[in-house]
């Protein structure tokens, strides 16, 4: 778990201090506009996540956009890079992970890839589940009718376009593919995920979408400036190849 975490935890709308200023860092509860904490449609209020708004995580770097096409270094201080920064040895072990090397330059095990590719297979699959779960929270219509279909429809697109790379990308047997069981890591974050839903944590969804949404921006662009990673199609899946 992230440290700092269950410090702003509940705070619904908060501007961070500097990222400079040489202390731990904490919401300025005195910006926060009176009408952000408890108006039913706000993002802090945990009612937020009954509907499409819990999904839009990564609001704060929108208006940053240009900045974030340009180099990670360049970004702005907002609270997700605070989060970060207090965890940099976290962070820089995702950043670093091997396995992430490999697939650059080229010499990830084909094997190793196709279980990188079930397990996310399992977590898309999964948050389906969850997002059934949140939504099932709720009695309003508007929600359900609207939001919840368009929502949870996306979201099984996702797991079958992933379910398509594993049985014609690398030619891995549907009926594998759907019986395998998580691997303990996997496992593990997919529990943490699901915990969300009983306690409704705004926070948490930012915490549990970072590594996603900015983890692969980051991980793409150290990876697209290495020399060293190879360029064209992608050896991994040339499967005829490598069998």
């Amino acid at each position: 778990m992230f440290k700092g975490l269950q410090t702003i935890q509940t705070v619904p709308e908060f501007i961070p201090r500097p990222i400079n200023d040489g202390g731990a860092w904490s919401p300025d509860v005195t910006l926060i506009p009176p009408d952000q904490i408890n108006r039913p449609k706000a993002r802090g209020c945990s009612k937020a996540v009954r509907s499409r708004a819990f999904l839009d995580i990564a609001q704060p770097r929108r208006d940053r956009r240009e900045e974030l096409n340009v180099s990670p270094s360049t970004r702005h201080s907002n609270f997700i890079d605070l989060m970060i920064n207090d965890n940099r040895d976290l962070w820089d072990r995702l950043m670093n992970n091997p396995f992430c090397a490999r697939m650059g330059n080229g010499t990830a095990r084909l094997e190793g890839f196709k279980d990188y590719a079930i397990g996310e297979f399992i977590f898309l699959r999964n948050y389906v589940r969850y997002k059934l779960g949140l939504y099932s929270k709720t009695d309003d219509w508007d929600v359900l009718s609207t939001e919840a279909s368009i929502s949870v429809a996306e979201s099984v697109n996702f797991a079958n376009l992933q379910l398509e790379v594993c049985i014609q990308e690398l030619n891995i047997p549907e009926a594998k593919v759907l019986k395998a069981e998580p691997k303990p890591k996997v496992k593990a974050y997919i529990d943490w995920v699901n915990s969300s839903i009983k306690t409704e944590d705004w926070f948490s969804l930012h915490v549990l979408m970072a590594p996603c949404i900015l983890g692969y921006f980051d991980i793409a662009t150290k990876m697209f400036d290495d020399p060293t990673t190879k360029r064209g199609k992608p050896p991994r899946y040339d499967v005829g190849a490598q069998q």
